[in-house]
């Protein structure tokens, strides 16, 4: 990946890390709050696509601490 496109691709997971963050809390700032992939889109500021194509280790992440929400 060029050096300039590293930048935006950890910009784009921070989003997401921090509107799982929010959702999971139950605190939603841009979205319905429901804890499915397109509230998760929505709340991170990304398209849907973004996470089930070049972020899926984060959706996976998602989906894994929606079924379990007291692990952490």
């Amino acid at each position: 990946m060029p050096p300039d496109r590293v930048g935006v691709f950890q910009e784009g997971r921070d989003a997401i890390n921090a509107a799982m963050e929010r959702l999971l809390a139950g605190t939603p700032l841009r979205s319905s709050g429901n804890l499915d992939i397109i509230s998760l889109a929505e709340e991170a500021g990304l398209k849907r696509n973004k996470l089930t194509h070049k972020h899926t280790d984060l959706k996976d992440r998602f989906f894994a601490e929606r079924r379990c929400p007291f692990t952490g």
